[in-house]
């Protein structure tokens, strides 16, 4: 480890003997630390990304009228049977796109009909598409 240490001192030495005042100073910021710098910020974001578990927010949950629940994890959501779908409901009366949920800056869910053939209801009431 010291002669590899030592390696790169020498070659460092080498070039800045080469090169002279303002020079030296530009090569040693352009050519040195900089790319040092770029690595600390690369390197310090990628184990950021490894360090720890990833919890979800949970924003909401929307009740079913069975009495079961779906947890809203994000602050827009789509309702549908579509794969794509955020809150996934697998009914024959559901259309593939049929609603969207979401919460404003104050905390308040607003409910949207995207133009579904048998429409939505919040609490009874019927809800008129977005």
């Amino acid at each position: 480890m010291e002669d590899i240490l030592s390696s790169i001192a020498d070659y460092l030495s080498e070039l800045f003997a080469e090169t002279s005042g303002f020079n030296s100073v530009y090569f040693f910021a352009v050519r040195i630390a900089l790319p040092l710098l770029a690595l600390i910020v690369v390197l310090r974001c990628v184990f950021s990304l490894f360090s720890g578990s990833f919890e979800p927010e949970e924003w909401g949950r929307l009740t079913l009228p069975n009495g079961s629940y779906v947890t809203l994890y994000h602050w827009e959501n789509t309702i549908g049977r579509a794969r794509t779908s955020d809150v996934l409901l697998n009914y024959p009366t559901v259309s593939r796109n049929h609603g969207a949920i979401l919460r404003d800056e104050n905390g308040n869910w607003t409910v949207y009909d995207m133009d579904s053939k048998t429409g939505i209801k919040v609490n009874g009431i019927d809800v008129v598409g977005g």
